[in-house]
């Protein structure tokens, strides 16, 4: 009986288009063209008649009608699919491979129907780089044996190998061009100063932004660059968010003169504007306009004057010390990263190609549905393939948008029937908008793994080092000074869980209910007590602490029942940390009423 194939590819290279990021707008648009040049491919061999088992048919049929928000990358860069017995795999991925070319060299040539960015760069070094981007390997098996040993045999064995023997082109590099500030993984392509290979001499524009001494391969310019996207929310944006949603609450006079102010910077090309987000479209400006430490580097970036920046520099000194409550604005955002538990395992398990097309549509439909989601909590998406998701969201929803993917991949996953039901572990990473924005990932995928894999015995924070079982809730923050600190727990749907602990401890920080510092004073009890200390004994000092510190009895009665379950100094030291935490949470946390003004989309 003639089965057919079972045809794999996978798409490349992920690392350069996605990790190599200094602003946003490379990290999201490096995201998205690694997915729409999956998307091509998988189209190809969907158009090829091939039955698509991964991705789902559903993900890679061009929308109907264009999104608002430009879909982040939602389109995993693997591909598998079965073939006709009379189809000739070898000629499917010819053509599944050429179509990935092509979808990447429009995104290229595009760029030059623009005067300026054409006279930006080397011609010679463009076309170069150019044909030498895209790595596509392709591999396939007759479907001759079982649908699972013919899967992991293409997948684990014969695709996994091809990797391995990856073709390498010849160099062609050129001697004195400095590598690209993104990865130095080739030389910059744009074109150099007259006297000196070592300077580029293109002037920064708002189409075309460039840092001071920034240089840019092929690949960086067309992140950097490409047409017919919006600028992308930076950092700033989604750190301001809270402080924004507090001024417009609390002082809308002055927060329509903030918007007149931005919008004048923005007509002499001094501000960038956010267009297509709505949720952001009360304050439709660069966060950094909020921050007055870096109207010098904007103003030496846009080629203006730093005293255009005067007026707003007034303007938020007297917003910020006029108000009632608001404060500074909090530089800190959130960065989520989750992933799906051990996927791998419950594939294995997989035995037709029917249940494998069900448990992709499952997945696609969760991918489909994170951007929505996580615009619900103010935030933006930067990549949703499968069950891998990384956003970026205002510190004062980062709780509740954890809670809100892990909930949506459950739900999404479920009626597949799975033997075992799969979970997301999700890790949030708090960081300041300033720090290098490749530190800011690194933050994120190691709450991720630490979600995933609990306490090592390398870390410093007391955990249950045998709880290693995944379906794993981590929080870490990062202070640009001191030490920083992090949580994790198994999620759980109880009102005792991590995430719904870290909003009762913020709410008594932000209502001034509990000290600063008691953390701090935790934590010392704890190395007085030492390893040797009774429970009954650390109990009662965290009573004296709470009396000393004169917390307010109904409160303290309340503490005391819920630390009746310390035991040791290390379930202190984890409370302090806990507690931590949600310092850095009430931080951003918006005065009630939240405002209701703009609607959340």
């Amino acid at each position: 009986m003639d089965n057919g194939f079972l045809l794999a590819l996978t798409v490349g290279p992920v690392q350069e288009f996605i990790a190599a990021a200094r602003r946003t707008r490379d990290l999201w648009l490096g995201s998205k063209l690694l997915s729409d040049i999956c998307q091509a491919t998988a189209l190809s061999v969907h158009q090829q008649q091939g039955e698509l088992i991964f991705p789902h048919p559903s993900i890679i049929a061009p929308p109907a009608t264009p999104t608002p928000t430009n879909r982040a990358g939602a389109v995993a860069n693997v591909i598998l699919a079965r073939l006709a017995g009379d189809a000739d795999p070898a000629e499917v991925a010819r053509v599944a491979k050429n179509a990935a070319y092509q979808c990447w060299r429009r995104y290229a040539e595009e760029l030059m129907d623009d005067k300026h960015l054409a006279a930006s760069v080397d011609p010679l070094l463009w076309q170069q780089q150019k044909d030498d981007v895209i790595e596509c390997y392709s591999a396939w098996v007759p479907l001759d044996r079982s649908y699972a040993d013919a899967r992991a045999r293409v997948m684990q064995l014969l695709l996994h190998g091809r990797k391995s023997c990856r073709n390498f082109m010849a160099a062609s590099g050129v001697a004195g061009i400095p590598k690209s500030s993104l990865d130095g993984r080739r030389e910059s392509v744009l074109v150099r100063h007259p006297s000196s290979l070592l300077k580029h001499n293109v002037a920064p524009s708002p189409q075309f932004p460039l840092a001071d001494g920034e240089e840019l391969d092929v690949v960086g310019v067309v992140k950097r660059a490409a047409k017919g996207y919006q600028a992308y929310p930076s950092v700033a944006r989604v750190a301001a968010d809270p402080w924004l949603r507090k001024l417009e609450a609390l002082d809308p006079s002055r927060f329509a003169a903030l918007n007149h102010e931005c919008a004048r910077l923005h007509e002499v090309k001094a501000l960038n504007r956010v267009n297509n987000h709505p949720h952001y479209a009360y304050f439709p400006f660069d966060g950094t306009a909020v921050f007055p430490t870096r109207y010098e580097s904007m103003a030496k970036e846009a080629g203006v004057s730093k005293d255009d920046f005067a007026a707003l520099a007034a303007l938020l000194n007297k917003i910020t010390a006029n108000n009632r409550g608001l404060g500074q604005p909090d530089p800190y955002l959130a960065l989520i990263a989750a992933d799906g538990d051990r996927l791998g395992q419950a594939i294995a398990k997989i035995d037709s190609v029917a249940t494998h097309r069900e448990f992709s549509r499952a997945l696609a439909g969760f991918a489909l549905s994170v951007e929505s989601l996580v615009h619900e909590h103010r935030g933006v998406c930067v990549y949703a393939g499968g069950d891998d998701v990384l956003a970026m969201v205002p510190v004062d929803k980062a709780l509740a948008c954890a809670r809100a993917l892990r909930d949506a991949f459950i739900a999404a996953t479920e009626p597949v029937g799975l033997a075992t039901p799969l979970t997301l572990s999700v890790g949030v990473a708090i960081g300041h908008c300033m720090e290098p924005l490749e530190d800011l990932l690194n933050y994120a995928r190691a709450a991720e793994k630490f979600a995933k894999v609990g306490y090592t015995d390398r870390d410093t924070t007391p955990g249950d080092r045998a709880d290693k079982t995944r379906n794993g809730f981590a929080v870490s923050v990062h202070p640009r000074s001191g030490p920083g600190v992090k949580v994790r727990e198994p999620w759980q749907d109880t009102a005792n869980a991590l995430d719904k602990r870290l909003n009762e401890w913020a709410g008594y920080f932000r209502n001034n209910l509990l000290p600063t510092k008691l953390p701090y004073d935790l934590k010392q009890l704890a190395l007085a007590h030492g390893a040797l200390s009774c429970a009954e004994a650390l109990q009662a000092d965290i009573l004296l602490l709470l009396k000393r510190k004169q917390v307010e009895k109904t409160l303290r009665v309340h503490l005391v029942t819920k630390t009746a379950s310390i035991r040791t100094t290390n379930d202190v030291l984890r409370l302090a940390s806990e507690m931590l935490v949600a310092q850095k949470i009430a931080d951003a946390r918006v005065l009630q009423p939240e405002p209701s003004a703009h609607t959340e989309v």
